[in-house]
């Protein structure tokens, strides 16, 4: 469960979530029209900065490797099989992230590649290691980021259509 998602940006909304669902809502204002329904509440910034977090590519014409958010740091906090993940990410270094594993009393921090990441993620919610064991051949074999659309959408992909 995603406990918080937070940034070293000023400018960024900090989000803390409870347990159960959780909804981030734009709001209309008074006077607006059918069509001015959005709040610039940071909707897609939050799917684009969670698909950013759990391990999705960076290219360059990436939001967050513009020229005002490339060296912003962006954290998720994760909890996965009583586990906590602190999770950060940053444009200018895209390629890597770091990892806060705390388990009980133990804490370690670890750097990560994107790939190494995904197929951590794949499997830990997936189980995609398993599949090895089963004579399905690699090409064939399902990844995290192939699955992981279907819990976060992003719009320029079509999430919200």
């Amino acid at each position: 469960m995603i406990q918080k998602i937070y940034s070293d940006l000023t400018t960024f909304k900090n989000l803390d979530f409870k347990s159960g669902l959780n909804i981030l809502l734009a709001e209309k204002s008074p006077g607006a029209t059918d069509k001015q329904t959005r709040n610039r509440a940071g909707k897609t910034s939050l799917i684009e900065v969670i698909d950013f977090l759990m391990g999705a590519e960076c290219s360059a014409s990436s939001t967050l490797k513009s020229e005002s958010l490339i060296n912003s740091k962006f954290f998720m906090d994760l909890i996965i099989k009583d586990k906590n993940f602190i999770i950060e990410r940053h444009g200018s270094e895209s390629k890597k992230l770091n990892v806060l594993i705390k388990e009980g009393s133990k804490e370690e921090k670890k750097s990560f590649s994107t790939k190494e990441w995904r197929t951590l993620l794949g499997n830990i919610f997936f189980k995609l290691n398993e599949l090895g064991n089963v004579g399905v051949p690699k090409k064939y074999r399902p990844t995290f980021r192939a699955l992981f659309p279907y819990f976060v959408r992003r719009e320029r992909d079509g999430g919200f259509l």
